[in-house]
């Protein structure tokens, strides 16, 4: 099934900034670059000529006060995501209305990239879009910033079956483009959580593969943007997506945001907020799929449960 979703899914593409650029920072959708100049080593020519770019962001996480801020991503072509090795790439982050470049570094031996800003070169507070490109052919891929002031407050939610109509939607948008609604009122809800200075961090089971497809989704139903936090590979439901989820939330608390609130569907989604260290108040879980799974658990008072998004009133 991952090779198959790594067929299928969308490949890399300045439009992607749709959910990003204009909406709070102000920067134009593209970027003025210098013409490409050409890749470093044949193989990586021919892995370009075989097929679409999938290189991919990782949204980051970080906290306004930590010493060092990781920018990393993932650089490769074809459906078979074939790593670009020892190929240069350049990071620009959108800061107070213009594009900035924030350095050079070099993907490694299985085509990851990783670009490390200190002292000054961090980025401030606040939600900024960043663009990782290619010199060789100028190709790139979006991807988001959150820098979260001491203490802010966030709240984390689920994607599928908790802002898709079903669980399984996803397989029919990744496999045959099938088009996927949300639940009705959850992107209002959502935003008018944010509106209350929680800010938006989505957290899921779904491979990193599924990055811009899952980013235009999100833009295309109007939820507020945010940070995804996807997992290396497919994370199968169950004891997988648990231990993926909690190793997530384990690493967001490590940086120091104040999570306030987890939104989910499923019985590992009340688990995984509970070892966070949130209370049955600050669990809200969407039960209209799954109800005979999480009403047990709500039973026990471990988590507050809500049948469509006009009853979700945390």
């Amino acid at each position: 099934m991952v090779v198959a979703l790594a067929a299928c899914a969308t490949p890399s593409s300045p439009r992607a900034l749709a959910w990003t650029a204009n909406a709070r920072d102000g920067c134009a959708p593209d970027l003025v670059l210098s013409r490409p100049v050409g890749f470093r080593h044949i193989s990586s020519a021919l892995a370009a000529k075989l097929g679409e770019p999938r290189h991919r962001g990782i949204d980051v996480v970080a906290s306004s006060d930590a010493p060092v801020q990781i920018i990393a991503g993932e650089l490769g072509y074809t459906a078979l995501d074939k790593e670009l090795e020892d190929e240069d790439v350049e990071v620009y982050a959108c800061v107070s209305g213009s594009w900035r470049q924030l350095g050079r570094t070099r993907s490694d031996g299985e085509g990851h990239f990783a670009l490390a800003l200190r002292g000054d070169a961090r980025l401030p507070a606040g939600l900024h879009d960043l663009r990782a490109t290619l010199p060789a052919d100028r190709t790139s891929t979006a991807f988001t910033a959150f820098i979260a002031p001491l203490g802010g407050p966030v709240f984390v939610c689920d994607l599928d079956g908790t802002l898709t109509e079903s669980e399984n939607a996803i397989v029919g948008e990744a496999m045959w483009h099938a088009d996927v609604g949300a639940k009705p009122g959850a992107a209002r809800a959502l935003a008018d959580l944010a509106a209350r200075g929680y800010q938006p961090i989505y957290v899921t089971a779904r491979p990193r593969i599924l990055a811009e497809l899952t980013r235009r989704w999100l833009a295309a139903q109007g939820m507020p943007r945010g940070p995804v936090i996807f997992q290396p590979g497919l994370a199968r439901p169950g004891a997988a997506a648990l231990a993926a989820k909690t190793h997530a939330l384990e690493a967001l608390r490590a940086t120091g945001v104040h999570i306030a609130y987890g939104i989910g569907n499923r019985a590992t989604d009340i688990t995984a907020y509970a070892r966070a260290g949130l209370t049955a108040d600050r669990i809200w879980i969407e039960d209209s799929q799954y109800a005979a799974e999480v009403q047990p658990l709500v039973a026990r008072g471990l988590a507050t449960a809500f049948t469509g998004y006009a009853r979700f009133r945390p």
